[in-house]
């Protein structure tokens, strides 16, 4: 059996800060409203879970020793609260998200849905309107005594010069 050492310190080295972006599905969130802070808790993915308890060396090497601990007691991993940055959007009062942000494209959603509605009209007037397209011509098959081919003999000296 192989036995590890841990040394666990600060590192202020700028090019070995690590960005790791996590699946917001497995992320707890625990907020106080009234101090103004949460608590992040992380369900740890099975396949590390795992890797961590049948002792793969690479994984137990490389894993956070606070992750190791919380998948010996079974436990969701809590993040620290300084090495956490949840990258959310404010939204306003009244809306309860419980730490959660709210994504800017649905606090824009009646705008967008407004300018949809404007570019159908758009649409609708350019096809009436700007490009009308009228189509004048006699009945299909031969001419029949009931006065269609009087009325565009009638009609043909207005509308010929449009055309």
């Amino acid at each position: 059996m192989c036995r590890h050492t841990i040394h666990d310190y600060a590192d202020n080295n700028p090019e070995n800060l690590k960005v790791i972006v996590r699946d917001p599905k497995s992320i707890t969130i625990e907020p106080s409203p009234e101090a103004g802070t949460q608590n992040y808790h992380m369900e740890i993915d099975p396949w590390l879970q795992n890797k961590i308890r049948s002792n793969d060396q690479y994984i137990v090497a490389t894993t956070p020793w606070s992750m190791l601990q919380a998948v010996s007691r079974g436990q969701k991993y809590k993040f620290h609260k300084d090495y956490i940055f949840h990258l959310k959007e404010g939204c306003i009062p009244g809306i309860k998200l419980y730490g959660w942000g709210l994504p800017s494209i649905l606090s824009a959603f009646q705008d967008f849905f407004r300018i949809q509605i404007l570019r159908k009209y758009d649409q609708t007037l350019v096809l009436d309107y700007i490009i009308p397209m009228r189509i004048l011509s006699p009945a299909r098959g031969s001419v029949s005594s009931d006065g269609n081919s009087i009325i565009c003999q009638r009609m043909s000296p207005v509308w010929r010069p449009r055309f």
